[in-house]
């Protein structure tokens, strides 16, 4: 409403803050004709900002409502702070738990990135690090190295020139330790092993200080003598270039005395030096052992590969050269050199030649080794396979002979049938006889591997061979060209039976005239008998008709007859019907024929012989 009212009076039509208080903002020129109470002015002067009457209570109300807004606020908070403070010991019991669980899962995320494993733990002073890398290097870019102490050595002794990582192996072995012993996963290989010290005791790097009057030589000193006094025998100690700074004789010298101190306690130390002596006293001296950091003076770039067993070589004159320094001041150096120092260092020299070899033969033999594993998997699969094959080979191969022996053993039963049926003289019922006592023997006595193993040689077989049907006794003549599966038609005697390749054993003409003597002997007599050239089969049913019907046709190609005649009556032709589709399968009928009328019409049927 005073908005609108006082239009003309207003710098801007809008309500605004001053001092926490609701104003309007007037003109200069309307201050004195606008009631209320002046809180500011705009920097400009031409604007005053003004609290006006009609609302000065209902500011007053909102400042005493805002006031007691604050002592609630005020109220609650000292009432959650009496809650808090009650639970206290719970609280601090509860962020106890996650300052550790939050330690965990941090040790784990990083294990994560830095691809560590969990090592094997003891109390020995024995550990074997497996491809270590230095925890705080790239671990795409960084070598990483092996190294081991506390087995059959106390003592190792890192030789090797400047810039080659001999501090990094320093660094790598204490860092490494001390993430184990504080239940963080290591960066090395699977079955590494990490011992649980005491104390780790290290000297690295340069403590000078003019301060303290102390030199490079003395910090060092100082910080040897407290190792000295306050180790342990289950401690570890790192020393980085023991006994520099002095002399190098009485450094040398020094130092080595400093290691027999470590070594006599039994206690794991690893020194890194440049002096010969130290590498002589690894040599000589038992639990004591030489290592070393590659350095291709070629190319002027150390490898950072740690190699346990030979000591290094400074290169200090390579290495001047590679850097351009006159070939006249290093043969001088060289000179200067006594003998034996010369002699020393060819021994290194041929040492590391030799070692090299070594470490390649070794890979050589890795390779091959690996090659071989893989060889032998190989065979052993290709051994299972065949096995596998030869299985299923003798599995079919026995079904298939199952199969045989089955289909032989049921036309063996046919064909003993048959000359059963054949007429009842003395000398046929004696074949018969005797070749279903045979059949019925060699059934109990020939099981289907047997019959599988005779019969599975390969046989150049041939139309007109004479073979042997194995499991029945019966010799034939084969009469077919056998088809993919191996099945053919053997005539025994005056009949063809079905069989197979696998069934068959070829035999000489003199076993096919004895063995087929019984046969002939049948035909024979069947063919000096009388046989009509026709059969009445008026009155009998369908069965009895085929069985006459069957047997009579048999002693017709015995004695060759080739037409004959069936009578069957007109009847009802379900006579007539049933003979027919029997001649129609037998493979004996040449041709079937209607009798004429004056020959019995459809009471006859004529047949035509094979």
């Amino acid at each position: 409403s005073i908005l609108s009212s006082n239009d003309q009076a207003l710098q801007e039509n809008i309500v605004t803050m001053r001092d926490d208080r609701y104003v309007i903002p007037v003109k200069v020129s309307h201050k004195s004709s606008f009631k209320g109470i002046v809180h500011d002015h705009s920097s400009s002067g031409q604007t005053v900002y003004i609290e006006p009457m009609e609302v000065v209570e209902l500011n007053n109300e909102l400042r005493m409502l805002e006031a007691e807004e604050r002592e609630e606020i005020i109220r609650i908070l000292k009432e959650i702070s009496d809650r808090v403070y009650d639970a206290k010991d719970s609280i601090f019991v509860d962020q106890d738990v996650l300052s550790r669980l939050d330690f965990i899962f941090a040790k784990a995320k990083y294990a994560i990135e830095i691809d560590a494993t969990n090592p094997k733990l003891n109390t020995n002073g024995y550990f074997n690090f497996k491809n270590a890398r230095h925890p705080l290097l790239d671990k795409k870019k960084v070598v990483p190295i092996s190294i081991y102490i506390g087995d059959d050595y106390n003592t190792l002794v890192i030789t090797g020139p400047n810039t080659g990582g001999k501090t990094v192996t320093l660094k790598t072995v204490g860092l490494i330790t001390l993430m184990a012993q504080s239940g963080i996963l290591i960066p090395v290989d699977e079955n590494s092993e990490v011992a649980i010290f005491d104390n780790i005791f290290t000297d690295i790097g340069d403590e000078q200080s003019i301060e303290q009057s102390l030199s490079t030589f003395s910090a060092h000193m100082k910080n040897i003598v407290h190792i000295v006094n306050n180790i342990t025998f289950n401690s570890l100690v790192l020393f980085d270039e023991l006994g520099a700074g002095t002399d190098p004789t009485e450094g040398a010298a020094l130092a080595i005395a400093i290691l027999r101190i470590f070594l006599d306690k039994s206690i794991r130390t690893i020194a890194t030096t440049h002096y010969s002596q130290l590498k002589i006293f690894a040599l000589t001296e038992k639990y004591v052992k030489n290592g070393s950091v590659e350095f291709d003076v070629n190319t002027l770039s150390p490898t950072y590969k740690l190699r346990i067993g030979i000591p290094g070589k400074s290169n200090a004159f390579e290495i001047s050269r590679r850097l351009g320094l006159d070939d006249v001041i290093i043969n001088n150096a060289k000179e200067i050199l006594s003998q034996e120092d010369k002699d020393f260092e060819d021994v290194l020299s041929d040492i590391e030649s030799e070692k090299k070899q070594i470490d390649e033969d070794k890979k050589r033999q890795l390779e091959l080794k690996e090659d071989l594993l893989k060889l032998r998997d190989r065979y052993e699969k290709e051994l299972e396979k065949t096995k596998l094959e030869k299985e299923r080979i003798i599995n079919e191969a026995e079904e298939n002979a199952n199969e045989i022996y089955m289909k032989a053993k049921e036309e063996s039963r046919e064909l003993i049938n048959k000359l059963k049926f054949l007429e009842k003289e003395s000398d046929a019922r004696t074949v018969a006889n005797d070749v279903e006592s045979k059949f019925n023997k060699r059934i109990k006595k020939s099981p289907s591997k047997k019959l599988l193993n005779e019969t599975s040689k390969k046989q150049n077989l041939q139309l007109g061979d004479e073979v042997e049907i194995l499991g029945i006794d019966q010799q034939g003549t084969i009469v077919s060209e056998p088809d993919k599966k191996g099945d053919l038609l053997v005539q025994v005697g005056i009949l063809k039976i079905n069989a197979n390749v696998k069934n068959l054993k070829k035999i000489k003409e003199q076993e096919v005239i004895q063995s087929s003597k019984s046969i002939k002997s049948i035909i024979k007599n069947k063919a000096n008998s009388d046989i009509k050239s026709e059969i009445d089969l008026r009155g009998k049913n369908i069965e009895e008709a085929i069985y006459e019907l069957d047997k009579y046709i048999d002693d017709c190609v015995i004695v060759g007859l080739k037409k004959v005649n069936i009578i069957h009556g007109k009847g009802t032709g379900m006579l007539r019907k049933g003979i027919r589709e029997y001649l129609r399968s037998d493979k004996r009928i040449k041709k079937i024929e209607d009798a004429g009328y004056n020959e019995g019409g459809l009471g006859a049927t004529f047949i035509y012989l094979k």
